[in-house]
């Protein structure tokens, strides 16, 4: 054996040992007792080693049953305990978890389980009639296990539980690699069908350098991780891998509270939270003399609101900000000094280009799609599910293809405006609908908007056809805002060519998974709205 293969094999194990699952063994082996996960909805508290065991539990079942290497296992849980569990024991048999939205149901949730080709499914009792419903449809599946009933639930496909899966013997497995699938995450299809998108455990690795840059775990005693999101994305199972590299314990709420939020953070000494898209729900929320005065030293805010030195500031606490995405992996971050509507600078181990439709560097302030490699392999996605198609249709010059349109300046600040498809052609200008609705969220009476492309047959300039703009429009309770004032406000802060034609108010928008706007719900909405009379 030559040196070089020696320092092959040398680095190929320290990769492996500083993956998330070898983290939480050395753990366990060394600290035992200390605690890793809390469960506030039932109380349910695990240490490392309690957590270590049951997973290498869960993998003996799941062996017993026929689980193997490269085998897929669909899942379906809130966000639990048992949820992490399952992942990880599923994971230590080198097997490919499949967690399913558990907002899924229908001829929807039976595709999904079949493109997913899982022979087995775990889900929580509150899930199975959901099941039974599907079970004609589900081409693949061949085993039910619902570890949390405490009688069979009756499904015409074997169904087992708890007391038929779990062996005395508990035994060590090889585990995952660094290049192996830490699972098969189907993306949202806010603006198409869901992708599988495969993802390897080299890329959750990363995730602490984009969310909580410059971070240090010495900076916190017996500080936690304040989790309220699924388990079925990155940002849920992120926010473990990030909680056990600073050896915070790991808060798991099964849902997000606006209600409960800081009594939560107060009563487990919450230090780190990620706050998407709720961040203006918080700020909103009446001033208190005791804001100040909680444990949260940092969150992860994205998109940032324009509020956000207020808010650090009444909070007393370290606004961060990033971008990622399941596919291209986490390659923006920035800390403290944020810049209005940038998601920051390069994080270690990414290229970064933005480019125009010839995949050409576009200049400092032009518009084009972000496009993104790893420096190292195996940190970002390596393809969609069994669908070669959809792959290479991302991949294109040895770059990830993102679909998202980002702006930089000469310092290397980044700006994410939105989807390429979320901008339109008015007047033969290219407009995000991004940049758009910022201008209207900066009227004090909107709470939020969406921003969408109304088709039209009229031809814009050079014979183009042009896109209609329409706004939807949140007011805050009790405003008189008309449609003509707002379209007046945004007339004195915007060119021509982003004048909208329609307004409408409405009471909320419509949300996914994540509380992401489904535009393509509201581009099929009957037309209504104001139209606005126009003076240029």
């Amino acid at each position: 054996m030559d040196v070089q293969e020696n320092i092959n094999i040398a680095n190929h194990v320290a990769k492996r040992q500083n993956l998330l699952p070898y983290i939480v063994k050395a753990r366990a082996e060394q600290e035992p007792d200390r605690l890793l996960m809390e469960e506030v909805e039932t109380g349910q508290c695990l240490s490392y080693s309690e957590f270590h065991q049951s997973a290498l539990r869960w993998a003996g079942a799941l062996d017993a049953l026929g689980v193997s290497r490269d085998d897929t296992v669909a899942t379906m849980f809130p966000a639990s305990v048992a949820a992490y569990q399952v992942w990880f024991g599923i994971s230590w048999l080198r097997a490919i978890e499949v967690p399913l939205n558990n907002e899924y149901l229908g001829p929807m949730l039976a595709t999904l389980l079949n493109r997913s080709m899982a022979r087995i499914l775990v889900i929580a009792e509150e899930f199975v009639d959901r099941i039974a419903d599907i079970a004609e449809q589900c081409t693949c599946l061949e085993i039910v296990i619902v570890p949390d009933a405490q009688q069979r639930p009756i499904l015409p496909i074997r169904t087992l539980i708890k007391e038929d899966l779990f062996l005395e013997d508990i035994k060590d497995w090889e585990g995952p690699a660094h290049y192996d699938p830490l699972g098969i995450a189907f993306t949202s299809g806010t603006t198409g069908p869901s992708k599988g998108v495969v993802v390897p455990w080299a890329q959750l690795a990363g995730v602490i350098n984009s969310n909580f840059p410059g971070d240090k775990a010495e900076d916190y005693t017996d500080g936690g991780y304040y989790c309220p999101w699924p388990p079925y994305n990155l940002l849920g199972k992120g926010a473990l891998d990030i909680a056990v590299r600073q050896g915070l314990r790991f808060i798991v709420r099964r849902r997000f509270s606006m209600r409960n939020f800081w009594p939560d953070v107060r009563k487990y000494n919450c230090t780190h939270a990620a706050i998407p898209f709720v961040a203006t729900w918080l700020w909103q929320e009446p001033e208190s003399s005791d804001d100040a005065t909680n444990p949260l030293r940092r969150v992860l805010m994205v998109p940032v609101i324009k509020e956000f030195e207020a808010f650090a500031k009444r909070f007393n606490v370290r606004v961060s900000t990033g971008y990622a995405s399941t596919e291209a992996g986490y390659c923006f971050g920035m800390a403290d000094q944020l810049i209005p509507g940038s998601c920051g600078k390069v994080t270690q181990g990414f290229e970064v280009r933005v480019v125009d439709e010839f995949d050409e560097v576009v200049a400092p302030g032009e518009l084009g799609q972000l496009i993104v490699r790893n420096k190292e392999p195996w940190q970002q996605m390596t393809k969609y599910f069994n669908d070669p198609v959809a792959t290479s249709a991302v991949w294109r010059n040895g770059w990830y293809h993102t679909g998202d349109a980002f702006r930089y300046d000469v310092d290397g600040n980044f700006y994410f405006s939105g989807r390429m498809k979320d901008y339109i052609k008015r007047r033969g200008q290219n407009i995000s609908l991004s940049d758009l609705e910022g201008q209207v969220d900066a009227h004090p009476d909107v709470i939020e908007c969406a921003v969408v492309g109304i088709a039209t047959s009229l031809a814009g300039e050079g014979g183009f056809a042009d896109e209609d703009i329409k706004l939807f429009v949140v007011k805050t309770p009790h405003s008189t805002l008309t449609e003509t004032e707002l379209y007046e406000f945004l007339r004195q802060r915007t060119p021509r060519f982003m004048h909208p034609q329609y307004i409408e108010f409405i009471d909320s928008l419509p949300r996914g998974e994540l509380n992401k706007i489904l535009k393509r719900e509201l581009r099929a909405r009957p037309a209504g709205g104001a139209l606005v009379q126009r003076s240029d």
